[in-house]
């Protein structure tokens, strides 16, 4: 049995999408200036933080809604992989790598 649909349409669901990835990156987010130093990296850091955060709990929800057949098979194996993928990623600009 699908899942209720959320949006009316993949434009609204793609807006909806950008919205949320844009409500991740603003809190610490801070405006990246012409220069560089310091000040610039940490607010790019916390930037991307948040979104690899963000694009990690989006691919934890997808993955959640399929089902355990799916999850088992080859395609959700890989799926699992790339999320582990996003996880070291956030965890490497976190640890300041």
């Amino acid at each position: 049995m699908p899942a209720p649909r959320l949006y009316k349409s993949h434009a609204e669901r793609q807006r909806a999408y950008r919205e949320r990835l844009k409500a991740a990156a603003r809190p610490g987010g801070g405006s990246v200036t012409a220069k560089p130093g310091k000040v610039d990296g940490r607010a790019l850091r916390r930037r991307a933080e948040a979104l690899l955060q963000a694009l990690q709990d989006e691919m934890e929800v997808y993955m959640d809604a399929r089902s355990e057949a799916w999850r088992e098979a080859e395609r959700g194996e890989a799926f699992q992989e790339a999320i582990d993928l996003v996880e070291a990623a956030r965890l490497a600009v976190e640890a300041g790598a």
